[in-house]
């Protein structure tokens, strides 16, 4: 996972414990309030800080974040891991797990997810996207077990399966393996935290 330079100053262990605990209460100084991007990542990583009163806390707010501010965060540019954790705490709210789906920076695994157990309106949203079932067949069978899937669009998707010459169980779904670099090669400002959270549990 990566995180942006400018949120070093949130989430560093170098900031002092006190600091770290407001920002996972969503205490911000005034008129610093992140973007909801930067806020929901931010949350998303104290929530692994070492001093469990910070991490707790930081769940805490990551769970209880607005809906409407979630949505707004899954319109930009949010790590994969992260629309992980934001669809399995919203799971129950239909706009976020739609949103979630339509993310170009979601996850295979997750979309898979989201194609086996999502709501009737995210799977139809699914359904329709002849160009991503093409480049994701294994969506197909997902879809094909939801019983939330509209029984009218089966018979297309069936005709659409149909047509891959190399069917739908021939691709592996894409975990989300950060790289092990501490700085993205590329020279992005981007500072890669993965090495703190690797041997963590995300879910």
């Amino acid at each position: 996972m990566k995180v942006k330079q400018g949120l070093l100053k949130y989430v560093s262990t170098d900031v002092p414990a006190e600091e770290r605990a407001r920002y996972a209460a969503r205490e911000w100084p005034a008129g610093l309030t992140p973007e909801p991007e930067d806020e929901v990542t931010v949350l998303f990583v104290l929530g692994y800080d070492r001093a469990p009163e910070i991490s707790s806390r930081a769940r805490k707010s990551l769970a209880a974040y607005p809906a409407d501010l979630v949505l707004k965060a899954l319109e930009r540019k949010i790590e994969p891991v992260v629309i992980k954790k934001l669809v399995s705490l919203f799971n129950d709210n239909e706009a976020v797990v739609i949103m979630a789906a339509s993310s170009p920076w979601i996850d295979d695994e997750t979309l898979r997810e989201i194609a086996l157990n999502g709501p009737e309106e995210a799977v139809a949203l699914l359904a329709e996207d002849t160009a991503r079932l093409h480049r994701k067949p294994f969506l197909f069978d997902a879809i094909f077990k939801n019983p939330r899937t509209p029984t009218d669009l089966l018979p297309e998707l069936r005709a659409i399966e149909g047509s891959l010459a190399h069917g739908h169980g021939d691709e592996e779904v894409e975990k989300f393996i950060p790289p092990k670099e501490l700085i993205d090669e590329h020279g992005s400002d981007e500072f890669n935290i993965y090495q703190a959270i690797q041997h963590l549990n995300i879910g």
